[in-house]
């Protein structure tokens, strides 16, 4: 008996499989060999998901291909939800202490600007997903094998480090440009992870940076002209 999945890939190499394991029985389980470069196709298949959580945390490219494309992970939407409602509550954070530092806007005029915050956040996160898009669009040969549902999905979850942004407003340490900087950089190389785990166009680090940093631009201005309105 094999594990009744759809197409699975090798995370060490990123080449097809055709299945993590093999169960003999209920207590016996082999996991499968990649037949491309020899090793375990998916390891993560027998750890605990705190030590998946772990190796993303640190970057390591073999749990993004295990998350993004081996653990068929269902409702993105949600995950999308919960980043860009951090990422909202950052920005309001930010403003409300920048323009009134001493608490003296009514309830009111605090949810319009919540509000204005998550419609930038929303823009901004689009804009970022577009952009990556059409970068697939404009370098693929084959832009009618594009999968746009996986794409759009794994730069979501690349998302994910809009969490610590929120713990970094409970510890107090959202005006410290050290611990805001290193979110972003953690963001950042997330992205580019994503990128290289998911897409053959992006499997260089040089090709997946520059691919972020194009969406991340786009990101960015768009950024400054919502905030220009409001």
């Amino acid at each position: 008996m094999t594990d009744d999945a759809k197409e699975v890939v090798c995370i060490n190499c990123g080449r097809a499989a055709p299945h993590l394991y093999q169960q003999y029985c209920s207590t016996v389980l082999k996991l499968t060999e990649c037949t491309h470069c020899g090793k375990v196709v998916d390891k993560y298949v027998e750890y605990d998901v705190v030590l998946v959580v772990l190796d993303l945390i640190l970057q390591d490219l073999c749990a993004y291909r295990h998350i993004l494309l081996n653990a068929k992970l269902k409702n993105y939407w949600r995950l999308a939800t919960l980043f860009v409602l951090c990422d909202a509550y950052y920005k309001w954070i930010e403003r409300r202490s920048a323009d009134f530092p001493n608490d003296s806007l009514l309830i009111y005029d605090l949810e319009w600007r919540f509000y204005q915050c998550l419609l930038q956040s929303v823009v901004e996160t689009a804009v970022f997903v577009v952009a990556i898009l059409i970068l697939h669009l404009v370098l693929t040969s084959q832009p009618d094998r594009l999968n746009t549902r996986q794409i759009v999905n794994s730069v979501i979850a690349g998302f994910y480090g809009n969490v610590l942004v929120v713990l970094a407003i409970v510890w107090q340490l959202h005006q410290t440009w050290s611990y805001v900087v290193l979110t972003q950089i953690f963001i950042f190389i997330s992205q580019v992870q994503v990128q290289r785990a998911v897409s053959a166009l992006f499997t260089s680090v040089g090709r997946a940076v520059a691919a972020v940093i194009i969406a991340t631009g786009f990101k960015r201005v768009t950024g400054m002209i919502i905030s220009a309105f409001f």
